[in-house]
């Protein structure tokens, strides 16, 4: 019975044996598929860890065959070919354990690696026997040309506009953020115009533009509608290929979103009558020459082949005469009155619910600066028929403000006649109005509605007081001192009883009586 028990033990240990061979003597195949990779790269194959005999073969040529314990890395490139190629890595074993490794790379990226025991040491699959082929891989390696990179168009990815509600001549902000795959050219703001009772005055047209860069861009406009109405606002993004986009992403299916168009309700201010103003130059109406009236044709620019209406008064004047505010107000724009003419500069004050403007002139102010009815704010400049054009325009203060003249029917034609409203929008006769006299010398500084800063000084000591003659001292001994005082108010400051001590009591026995200079702001 106990001979019959080895036996039977003997014979499970031996098909497990058997079965473990069986297992362990199948070679490793795996075949492994890698890309499409683009052109234009370099393939480089490393063969490490052999045991016994490593063969590599690119689109069935052999290209390397390295031994026991050898190590190698190839360049494949030159065996590689655009579309489908094939990479065998063959292991033989001749005897004992086997042993293998591979790394591929294209360029510096490793794309593909594979190891299995350690050569001298342990081989692998539990340091299998079998001889012959053991293992096989087969890289099936896609290589092609890259796509031509689909330039799509650009799109709209954000759109506000801001505030909703305005008056005439107020400011109306509109926010965007674009973005191209290839790269952005320019963005134009466009509008649409009614009247309050929703009747069509121009339909879409480009109003402004800014150019850009890049691939994203958030950025910004400003336009202050001149009349009341209702404005539709929309956007128009171009990309360096000439594709574009509108603010709906219309070119694109309305991916990623429709933001608008946005609509603007523009309402006239109250009506108000304006103040007396003080007459732009020295003496009175009466005393100069209306070289060319309000409403009359100004033949340098002309819309649909009919001139552009003045919009203002050209008055006679001499270069170097002062030129003085109508009224007190802010300097809201000093601009070159012509970039192809010596016609001077221009001036625009922003007053409460209106802006006077005046033309060819030489600026004596800066950009926001505040000005005081009857302040000399310019003078004539020297052009050929040197005048003062002087005009009056109802609201706040916009780039209309500035216009010598606009025109008196729309123009599809000419884009700088597609930008301004017709005449005579808000400006009005300046001849309509009455005047006070300017006398020679302007009269004493009147501020309305700006209250000066408060001048006060604020002296600070801030440094340690020295005594600079050294002690012991005796009672009616004159002491230098030495300090340093700054001043960091906005007056100067004087002074002539210095107070050392902490304590009132103290006074009258460390008092000196110093004559100091007067200390002038910092």
């Amino acid at each position: 019975m106990r001979g019959r028990l080895w036996i039977i033990a003997l014979t499970l240990i031996s098909l497990f044996l058997s079965i473990q061979s069986f297992v362990y003597a199948q070679p490793i195949n795996k075949s492994i598929s890698l890309g499409p990779y683009p052109t234009g790269d370099r393939y480089y194959l490393r063969v490490f860890n052999v045991d016994d005999v490593s063969r590599v073969r690119v689109n069935g040529r052999d290209v390397l065959s390295i031994g026991y314990y050898q190590e190698r890395e190839i360049d494949i490139t030159g065996y590689l070919r655009e579309g489908q190629n094939t990479i065998e890595l063959i292991l033989e074993n001749t005897g004992g354990g086997w042993t293998y490794g591979y790394v591929l790379r294209k360029g510096g990226n490793v794309i593909w690696s594979d190891s299995c025991g350690s050569v001298g040491k342990e081989g692998c699959n539990r340091n299998d026997q079998t001889k012959g082929i053991v293992a096989r891989h087969v890289i099936n390696l896609a290589i092609q040309q890259p796509l031509q990179q689909q330039d799509r168009p650009p799109n709209v990815t954000s759109f506000s506009v801001s505030p909703r509600e305005v008056l005439v001549g107020q400011a109306v902000r509109i926010g965007f953020s674009v973005r191209d795959d290839v790269g952005l050219q320019r963005v134009e703001l466009w509008r649409k115009d009614y009247d309050l009772q929703g009747r069509l005055r121009q339909d879409w047209r480009e109003i402004r533009r800014q150019s850009i860069s890049g691939r994203e861009f958030s950025g910004s406009f400003e336009d202050r509608p001149s009349e009341a109405g209702v404005y539709e606002y929309g956007l128009h993004v171009v990309d360096s290929s000439g594709k574009w986009n509108c603010e709906r992403n219309s070119q694109t299916g309305f991916s990623p979103g429709v933001y608008g168009p946005i609509k603007v309700v523009v309402q006239a201010p109250a009506e108000g009558k304006l103040p007396k103003l003080q007459w732009p130059l020295v003496g009175e109406l009466s005393e100069r020459k209306i070289l060319l009236s309000f409403g009359n044709d100004w033949t340098w620019g002309y819309c649909n082949g009919r001139p552009k209406k003045h919009t203002g008064i050209d008055i006679k004047a001499s270069p170097g005469e002062p030129v003085f505010a109508a009224d007190s107000g802010i300097v809201r724009e000093i601009f070159s009155a012509s970039k192809t003419y010596n016609w001077g500069e221009g001036i625009v004050i922003e007053h409460n619910g209106f802006t006077t403007v005046y033309i060819h002139v030489i600026p004596k102010v800066s950009k926001n600066s505040l000005v005081y009815r009857g302040q000399e704010i310019a003078v004539i400049a020297n052009i050929e028929g040197p005048h003062l054009h002087f005009g009056i325009r109802k609201g706040g203060f916009s780039e209309i403000s500035k216009r010598g003249a606009l025109p008196q029917v729309n123009s599809r034609e000419n884009i700088y006649c597609q930008n301004d409203p017709l005449f005579p929008e808000n400006f009005i006769d300046p001849l309509s109005l009455q005047y006070e006299v300017n006398p020679l010398q302007p009269s004493k500084p009147m501020w309305p509605t700006i209250s000066p800063t408060p001048q006060s000084p604020k002296p600070e000591i801030i440094s340690d007081l020295k005594i600079l003659e050294p002690g012991p001292y005796r009672v009616g001994q004159t002491i230098t001192a030495e300090f340093t005082i700054q001043n960091s108010g906005n007056a100067p400051i004087t002074f002539d009883v210095l107070t050392v001590g902490g304590r009132l009591k103290e006074l009258s026995q460390k008092s000196w009586k110093l004559k100091v200079a007067a200390l002038s702001p910092l």
